[in-house]
């Protein structure tokens, strides 16, 4: 199980938490007596979303550094034999450019 999965898994239950609290299908006004149990689920939901969120992005740009170190490897050994900072340093800026 990822990160992602067990997110989606408390936010599926956030949701469920909401719904089960909620007055209509909308999920828009609460049940009388449950607005407290309302107005909590509903910011955990806001807030597993934004966690969600993040957590791809942190995912992307963890694949994206993993690339960059592959192509820089992948140049390192094209190198051979050249021991030079001049013919590393082009080698290096083409890897880690955006």
């Amino acid at each position: 199980m990822t990160k992602i999965e067990l997110l989606k898994k408390y936010h599926d239950m956030a949701c469920h938490n909401l719904f089960c609290y909620s007055r209509n299908y909308a999920m828009t006004e609460p049940k009388d007596g449950y607005e407290a149990e309302w107005k909590q689920a509903g910011e955990e939901v806001e807030l597993l979303e934004e966690i969600i969120e993040q957590q791809k992005k942190a995912a992307s740009h963890e694949e994206a550094a993993k690339e960059k170190i592959l192509k820089f490897k992948k140049s390192l050994s094209e190198l051979k034999d050249s021991k030079t900072f001049d013919d590393i340093y082009p080698l290096l800026l083409k890897c880690f450019k955006q």
